[in-house]
């Protein structure tokens, strides 16, 4: 399912609280408000069994269970961890317009050879270095997650 533009999956080893301003604290050292929705790991929460074989939670064990570390929290259902560095390459959809001069040129000089890498404005080029960072969105009782892409250092990107 897509939020905001960002293809997310449900999780089943995460769960959520309310935001304890007194315990909780988020990736810029600040309390987290007691409206917001944090996600904690059920690991931290003790499932006990029923009766009948399912799984709960008491509710204390949820209250006291720590919510991820470094989140940043955008509303009260969504939070961002943070950036992390991948080398590993993959090919990526660009825009063909915010490609610098020279590679826009060699992406268009191999499309003559090869029509399909560029489509509706966009070129596929391989990115060898590329930045992640998960999103947590909390949604109808479920915790879900997703990525987000950037093909720009972030910390440069932000000075």
């Amino acid at each position: 399912m897509r939020r905001k533009g960002i293809e997310v999956r449900r999780v089943k080893h995460l769960i959520f609280r309310d935001g304890n301003p007194e315990t909780d604290v988020d990736a810029h050292g600040d309390p987290i408000h007691s409206g917001y929705a944090v996600p904690v790991r059920v690991k931290d929460c003790k499932p006990r069994p029923a009766a009948n074989g399912d799984i709960y939670f008491d509710k204390a064990d949820i209250e006291a269970a720590p919510c991820l570390p470094n989140l940043i929290f955008t509303r009260s259902n969504m939070a961002y961890g943070p950036w992390r560095k991948q080398t590993r390459g993959k090919y990526v959809w660009r825009l063909l317009d915010s490609l610098p001069e020279d590679e826009r040129m060699f992406v268009l000089g191999q499309a003559e050879d090869e029509p399909a890498l560029i489509r509706n404005g966009y070129a596929m080029i391989f990115a060898s270095v590329y930045w992640t960072r998960p999103v947590y969105w909390i949604e109808d009782g479920w915790v879900y997650r997703g990525v987000t892409y950037t093909y720009e250092d972030p910390k440069e990107r932000a000075s």
